[in-house]
């Protein structure tokens, strides 16, 4: 794969998913924006009609392209915590006793989660 069709990939996978109804032209000014780069570059970059691809460009879309894999792995795991604080409350709510074993699996994995072990009487008000 050459430099060009490389930075070509990079920025189409920066710019999805594509929202539904978005045109290519929306889709690569968001990558732009994201990568720091000049819109007409990023159209040349993206149609692959860009003759060389400087260094630090590929640097820049690729830290981008980083940077929103973070984002996106760190809501994941606040959704993933959030659901497992809802689980544990309603199994408390209904019959703590009988939920108990459940309870304390679920609070395992918030650990291993990096969550933090809450009291159940709060375990509806969530940091964000």
């Amino acid at each position: 794969m050459t430099t060009v069709d490389e930075a070509s990939s990079l920025l189409r996978e920066l710019a999805s998913p594509r929202r539904p109804g978005e045109y290519v032209k929306q889709a690569i000014e968001r990558a732009a924006v994201a990568a720091g780069i000049e819109y007409w570059r990023a159209f040349d970059l993206w149609y692959a009609k860009a003759r060389r691809v400087e260094e630090y460009e590929i640097d820049q879309i690729t830290d981008a392209k980083r940077r929103k894999e973070d984002a996106e792995a760190r809501s994941e795991l606040r959704d993933l915590r959030l659901r497992l604080l809802r689980l544990e409350a309603r199994m408390s709510a209904s019959d703590a006793d009988f939920h108990r074993p459940e309870i304390d699996a679920a609070r395992e994995q918030m650990r291993g989660l990096g969550g933090v072990d809450r009291p159940v009487a709060s375990a509806g008000k969530v940091k964000r």
